[in-house]
């Protein structure tokens, strides 16, 4: 499935991204391997979204923080949108050939009515790519 000399774009949302402490599962690099090269994006709706949960609670607030320095360590590119609906601008993203690395059911089952790519984790641990 990968691609041989174009990387693949990949939008994560923030239940993928929180996915990453909560399960323990490093997304970017088992995306990298389950695809190739890839280059991520982030879209301001998640990161805003990522600085509130940040604030919050113990537990959300720590799962926020560790996806927001492995966005960084990780080159994630920060991607201006026009829709400040974070599920509406991914499923514009995902028409423009972007797979989209979520793990909410609604939004996936949206992408996939579009015949978009997703990426989600099953069994909380493996990286499944539809």
């Amino acid at each position: 499935m990968a691609l041989m000399n174009k990387a693949s774009k990949v939008a994560l949302d923030t239940s993928m991204l929180l996915s990453i402490a909560q399960f323990k599962v490093d997304v970017f690099e088992q995306i990298s391997r389950e695809l190739g090269k890839s280059q991520f994006f982030v879209i301001e709706p998640v990161q805003k979204e990522l600085l509130r949960l940040s604030k919050q609670g113990k537990k959300l607030g720590l799962q926020a923080a560790i996806a927001d320095r492995l966005i960084k360590l990780n080159h994630a590119k920060i991607l201006k949108v026009s829709e400040k609906n974070a599920d509406t601008a991914l499923e514009e993203l995902g028409k423009k050939g972007y797979f989209i690395a979520t793990n909410d059911k609604e939004l996936r089952k949206k992408i996939k009515q579009k015949n978009g790519r997703i990426i989600f984790i099953k069994q909380k641990k493996l990286i499944e790519v539809d």
